[in-house]
C-alpha cells in the first residue's frame, strides 16, 4: 500500500476525503492551512486546504485504483508517466508532525514585521 496524490474538482477536497475513508474504506490525508486573510477590508482566520484541489491517499493501486480515480468529484490521480506518482510516506510523516495536532491543520504564525529576524534554510 502505498500514497498517492488525488486531484479533484474546485473546492471538493473535503468531499472527495469523505467519500473515500467512509465509502471506500481508505486512508487520506487532507492538511488544511489556517491563516489570516483580508475579506472585505475585515481580517478574519480563515481555514483552507494547503493543496488546494489535492489530497493524499494511502491504497493498493492493482485493486483500488479504479474506485479512486473515478470517486465522485475526482478528476484524477498525478502521474508520473504513464503510471500514479507514489508520494513517500516521510513526506506525509512530516505533514503530520508540521500540523501537530488531530485535525491536520496547520497554522501560520503572525506576519512578519519590519525588524524581525530570519532564519532561511
Amino acid at each position: 500500500m502505498n500514497w498517492y496524490c488525488v486531484h479533484t474538482k474546485p473546492q471538493k477536497e473535503a468531499q472527495v476525503t469523505a467519500y473515500l475513508k467512509n465509502t471506500l474504506n481508505l486512508e487520506t490525508y487532507y492538511p488544511k492551512l489556517r491563516q489570516h486573510r483580508t475579506i472585505r477590508r475585515v481580517r478574519k482566520l480563515v481555514t483552507g486546504p494547503l493543496f488546494p484541489r489535492y489530497l493524499f491517499c494511502r491504497f493498493d493501486s492493482g485493486q483500488d485504483y479504479r474506485s479512486v480515480r473515478y470517486a465522485p468529484d475526482a478528476l484524477d490521480l498525478v502521474h508520473a508517466g504513464n503510471k500514479p506518482a507514489v508520494v513517500q510516506d516521510t513526506l506525509i510523516e512530516e505533514l503530520k508532525k508540521w500540523a501537530g495536532d488531530a485535525l491536520d491543520i496547520i497554522a501560520i504564525k503572525a506576519p512578519l514585521r519590519a525588524g524581525d529576524k530570519v532564519e532561511i534554510v
